[in-house]
């Protein structure tokens, strides 16, 4: 369920650095927003209130030429209705009623109306939104096991790994680097809303994850 966009002599600008050398390269793995409701490692452009959505392909068109293996990922949105297989009550994970406001619900409706999609209403809509905040994260863990696992394949250096995402996909880059403990070497979340986990309970050294941290429109 991922796309992988390789380096070659084909795409150029990597010949220009030392990296054409490498054996192993490093690695980005991308993950796509759309309020957790929608979206695709291939969907098309899409516009939020006069802002064009990108797509991580996009991204990945951008980075690859500069040398990087770069993986565009596919993960469990709510209209799937995913159940996550992590403990609900560990401490370092907000209660569904801290997590979800209701400017973060509206959020979601909008792009279910967008979908024609019912909206989620009540705690039974919430708990919909805040088990699918937590697969994505798993879904993500999933897909760095499966590059590191694969890194000879790929030509990937494992100690050179990031995430990067926008909208959902960084907030759920956070969640898998900073809640779930993914081993990589940075991400950088674009426009992340901050979801499902206690950052003051799972960013407790100088020794985190190094984070690049975009808020922007």
């Amino acid at each position: 369920m991922l796309d992988v966009y390789t380096p070659s002599t084909n795409n150029a600008d990597y010949t220009k650095t030392d990296a054409v050398a490498e054996t192993l390269r490093p690695a980005v793995i991308l993950v796509y927003g759309g309020g957790f409701q929608r979206g695709g490692r291939r969907q098309a452009p899409y516009t939020d209130f006069d802002a064009i959505h990108s797509r991580m392909e996009d991204y990945a068109r951008l980075l690859t030429p500069l040398g990087y293996v770069t993986f565009v990922i596919e993960y469990r949105l709510a209209p799937e209705l995913p159940e996550p297989t992590m403990a609900l009550d560990v401490d370092w994970v907000l209660t569904m009623e801290e997590d979800l406001t209701d400017a973060g619900m509206r959020r979601v409706n909008f792009a279910r109306e967008a979908l024609c999609l019912r909206p989620l209403e009540g705690d039974e809509g919430k708990a919909v939104v805040w088990k699918t905040i937590l697969s994505a994260a798993e879904d993500l863990e999933k897909a760095v096991d499966f590059v590191r696992a694969s890194s000879e394949q790929f030509g990937v250096d494992p100690a050179r790994i990031a995430l990067g995402g926008h909208s959902a996909g960084a907030a759920t880059v956070i969640n898998a680097a900073h809640g779930l403990d993914v081993p990589v070497a940075a991400i950088f979340p674009l426009s992340p809303p901050l979801s499902a986990i206690d950052l003051s309970k799972t960013v407790t050294s100088a020794d985190e994850t190094p984070t690049f941290h975009v808020v922007s429109q």
